[in-house]
C-alpha cells in the first residue's frame, strides 16, 4: 500500500522462521514481538490494518484504497475487520498445528509464550 500511495518506507526484513522477531532486541521495538511494525519518526505502530489506515490518514489522500468519504471508508474498515476476525484468526488455529513442523529451529516455549494474546498483554 505504501508504494501505491507514494509513501517511502525503509523495509527491514527479519528471519521469521528462525525466530528473529522473538529476540530480546526485537522486543524492545515491539513488546508483542509481532510483525509488521511501523516507526514513523518515533511513533510506533503495529498491526497491518492499523498501519495501512495510519498511512492513508497522514497522507490525507482520497483514493480507492481508503477514500475520505466516511461511508465508503466505513465499508473498507468493515471489510478489514471482517478479514481479521472472520478469516485471519481461524487460520491461525490451523497454522498453529503446523508451526512446529514448519519452524523446527524455534524453541517450543517461544511459540507457547505468545500463543495466548490475553496473557501476553497482561505481561506488558
Amino acid at each position: 500500500l505504501a508504494s501505491l500511495i507514494d509513501v517511502k518506507l525503509d523495509r527491514i526484513s527479519l528471519d521469521l522462521p528462525n525466530g528473529e522477531h522473538l529476540t530480546e532486541e526485537f522486543a524492545k521495538i515491539n513488546p508483542r514481538q509481532t510483525v509488521p511494525v511501523l516507526d514513523h519518526n518515533g511513533f510506533m505502530l503495529t498491526e497491518s490494518h492499523t498501519i495501512m489506515r495510519y498511512l492513508c490518514n497522514v497522507t490525507n489522500r482520497s483514493d480507492p484504497f481508503y477514500p475520505l468519504d466516511p461511508k465508503v471508508r466505513a465499508e473498507v474498515d468493515q471489510y478489514l475487520d471482517w478479514y481479521y476476525l472472520g478469516l485471519r484468526e481461524p487460520s491461525i488455529a490451523v497454522y498453529g498445528q503446523l508451526r512446529r513442523q514448519m519452524y523446527p529451529n524455534v524453541k517450543i516455549q517461544q511459540w507457547d509464550k505468545h500463543s495466548n494474546s490475553v496473557e501476553m498483554y497482561k505481561e506488558l
